[in-house]
C-alpha cells in the first residue's frame, strides 16, 4: 500500500483500489462506497495522512520513463 501511495505522491499516478476491506481503504486519500448498487458521495480520508510518514522510510523509486 505505500508503494501506491508513493506512486501516487512522486508521480502524479491515481490508483483505483476496489477492495472489501475498510482497513486497506483507509490508506486511500479519497473513499467511495456503494451499497445496493447506488454510490455514496466521495469523501476525503483523514486517516490516509497517518500512513504518509511511512513513505519516507522507503528507497526511492528509480524513474522508469
Amino acid at each position: 500500500m505505500e508503494i501506491f501511495q508513493r506512486l501516487n505522491e512522486e508521480r502524479g499516478i491515481t490508483i483505483v483500489l476496489i477492495t472489501h476491506e475498510h482497513e486497506i481503504a483507509e490508506y486511500g486519500t479519497s473513499i467511495m462506497s456503494f451499497r445496493d448498487g447506488a454510490s455514496s458521495p466521495i469523501i476525503r480520508s483523514p486517516i490516509a495522512v497517518l500512513h504518509r510518514p511511512n513513505l519516507a522510510a522507503l528507497p526511492s523509486v528509480p524513474n522508469i520513463a
